[in-house]
């Protein structure tokens, strides 16, 4: 398709002033700076342009857009930063008439070379004779925040063309001067110009190597020996995204009280709690409209989950799925487990085969929440990571208590509403065999590769410490 403007999606430092002034040498081209800088508009010290003011960019960026595709000289375009105006990088990206040129750079030599920058300000060079040079001190930390924020934006970037079935053109730093590059990224603008030379008008900074330019670079090269710069320990998260569970949420009106269930277990239980507690019966099965229709009518209400450590919680699960299913269904699953993924039936009195069996079935959480089966990923066991993020969807509950202390907190919350609390019902596994007698060390590792992110993201240490 004709693209109607472009934009260069990029950062400080990246040589997006490079790229801008080399795409200008093209006649059918023009790229009109930063117009969405929150500081100025299109160049430094400039309070307007093509007639739009900074005041009215503010209260309307899309007027801007809308002059620049009516006025400009050639295909318009303009640099748009992680930082620049939000509401004009949600629009672009999601406008397929708004070609996408995304420009990065080594994230070492782009933070650098921002250090530099603030500290001789100076941000563009045109003449070598006026340069001016300065060292910096490595920092980690700072180094760290230039990393996440930049991988953060090209994320954002990435996942919105994906999901709109879109590409950009991909530039690298040292692409920007080469001609082919160039006149190829002309051609995908839709230009049939070519040029035979690149833009005199800005000239590369710091030339030098960066044990010229940092003042600790021997500190500098041991920190970043142990930094995982390509990401080896970062964990890739296939598990499905949760609903908010609104049909499971059970609400008391006197006092105010929303349990949020995240399916663990415990939802017996905290109902029965809640049920001796309130003054009428309780509401269930809610929907997006009754759920708001029971907050407009108990102000002041609070809302509450509980967590639960994985080891436990998964053995529920293996309770309910293998050992004593319920219904037909539980059944037919616990047929399936057993015939495709060799989580066997054990005899329920013999702790050897529960803990074989058990072992089994961990082993099949961690391939299942991993995407790896063809099974679904029950509630009962889905990452409480995920379910909570489902949860918080529809409204982050006012509090997130844990198993160990949830009799503790939830006294608290009903003091505050001048009650006197009933005690928690006892706990029932629904197996012959206690997770206690059968735990061991080998068990936890197994847990933890299955639940790995609710480890670290609820700071779960191992269960016979809890």
């Amino acid at each position: 398709m004709a693209f109607s403007s472009f934009v260069i999606l990029a950062g400080m430092r990246t040589g997006s002033n490079y790229l801008e002034a080399n795409l200008n040498c093209f006649e059918s081209l023009q790229s009109y700076g930063e117009l969405f800088n929150p500081h100025f508009v299109g160049r430094h010290n400039k309070d307007a342009a093509f007639g739009i003011t900074l005041d009215q960019r503010e209260a309307d960026p899309f007027s801007l857009l809308g002059a620049i595709k009516k006025d400009a000289a050639g295909l318009p375009g303009f640099r748009l930063f992680f930082d620049h105006d939000a509401r004009v990088l949600d629009y672009v990206l999601q406008d397929r008439s708004c070609a996408k040129i995304v420009l990065t750079r080594d994230p070492l030599e782009s933070y650098v070379s921002l250090e530099i920058a603030r500290e001789t300000g100076q941000w563009k060079l045109s003449d070598i004779s006026k340069r001016k040079e300065a060292k910096v001190t490595f920092n980690l930390d700072n180094f760290q925040r230039h990393l996440e924020t930049r991988n953060g934006f090209l994320s954002e970037i990435r996942t919105v063309l994906q999901r709109t079935g879109q590409t950009g053109f991909y530039l690298g730093y040292s692409d920007v001067g080469e001609i082919d590059v160039l006149n190829g990224l002309a051609r995908y603008l839709g230009s049939e110009e070519e040029i035979k030379t690149v833009s005199k008008k800005t000239r590369k900074q710091n030339p030098s190597s960066l044990s010229e330019k940092v003042t600790n670079f021997a500190e500098m090269v041991e920190v970043l020996s142990t930094f995982d710069r390509f990401g080896t320990h970062r964990s890739y998260d296939f598990e499905p995204q949760r609903g908010g569970g609104v049909p499971n949420y059970v609400a008391a009106s006197a006092p105010p009280l929303l349990y949020m269930p995240v399916a663990n277990g415990l939802e017996g239980r905290l109902t029965e709690w809640l049920a001796d507690l309130s003054d009428d019966a309780l509401q269930t099965e809610f929907s997006q409209k009754s759920l708001r229709h029971w907050k407009k009518q108990n102000p002041g209400f609070r809302s509450f989950t509980v967590l639960r450590h994985p080891l436990p919680r998964a053995y529920q699960a293996y309770c309910d799925c293998v050992l004593t299913p319920a219904d037909a269904r539980l059944e037919e699953l616990s047929d399936l487990l057993c015939k495709r993924y060799n989580v066997v039936q054990p005899d329920q009195n013999d702790s050897a085969s529960v803990k074989d069996s058990f072992s089994q079935f961990l082993s099949f959480l961690k391939g299942n929440l991993a995407g790896q089966t063809s099974l679904r990923v029950e509630p009962c066991w889905a990452s409480q990571t995920a379910l909570l993020d489902g949860i918080s969807s529809v409204q982050a509950p006012d509090f997130v208590f844990r198993e160990e202390q949830m009799s503790r907190d939830l006294t608290r919350l009903v003091v505050d509403f001048d009650r006197t609390p009933p005690n928690l019902p006892q706990s029932a596994s629904g197996a012959t065999i206690a997770l206690a007698d059968i735990y061991d060390e080998r068990l936890e590792k197994a847990c933890f590769q299955a639940y790995r992110k609710d480890y670290f993201a609820f700071g779960f240490s191992e269960w016979s410490l809890g």
